[in-house]
């Protein structure tokens, strides 16, 4: 008999703990769609995928989707499709080297189709990027939770990333591997 109460006592606990957590999301849902009212239109908002909301350290790189991409050179033209295609792998190859060199300091990098970026700081301060109103397709953004986001656009420099990170994150000596 004691052992049934004991469940029956950690089920509701397991069960009301659970609903608290959901409620929680919900709140934490709505709070990010009054912050965003303001930047983003109605639509955009109930569409979460295009925003990524970042609390804690990360690297994210942003670019377009590979639909977007395509849409990008048939907008161009045929004559552009060949300069296209050498930017994104640039850009994509300066990840994976990104990603190689930070893994042993435990910062995560992300490739992010994402058009708007909500970086919410220990301090409660939040910072909202939107590409759209920066008139940007691609670019970097560093992250630490705490102190505002280091953001670049374009494609950098191997050095350029290199020294960005090592100054950002403060890593001594940081190089990216090849």
């Amino acid at each position: 008999m004691k052992k049934i109460f004991i469940f029956s006592f950690l089920a509701v606990f397991v069960f009301a703990a659970c609903k608290k957590e959901k409620k929680t999301a919900v709140i934490q849902e709505d709070s990010l769609k009054v912050m965003l009212k303001d930047t983003v239109s109605a639509d955009d908002v109930e569409n979460y995928d295009s925003v990524q909301v970042l609390t804690d350290t990360n690297v994210i790189f942003f670019l377009p989707s590979p639909k977007e991409r395509r849409e990008l050179i048939d907008l161009y033209g045929n004559g552009q499709e060949y300069n296209f295609t050498v930017m994104f792998n640039n850009f994509l190859n300066l990840e994976q080297s990104v990603k190689r060199s930070l893994s042993s300091k435990k910062i995560p990098v992300d490739i992010s189709y994402a058009k708007r970026f909500v970086c919410i700081m220990s301090d409660t301060d939040t910072m909202i990027y939107d590409l759209k109103i920066e008139d940007q397709i691609m670019g970097y953004l560093f992250f630490d939770g705490v102190n505002n986001p280091l953001i670049k656009n374009g494609v950098q420099t191997r050095k350029q990333t290199s020294d960005d990170i090592r100054n950002y994150f403060n890593i001594p000596n940081f190089k990216l591997n090849e």
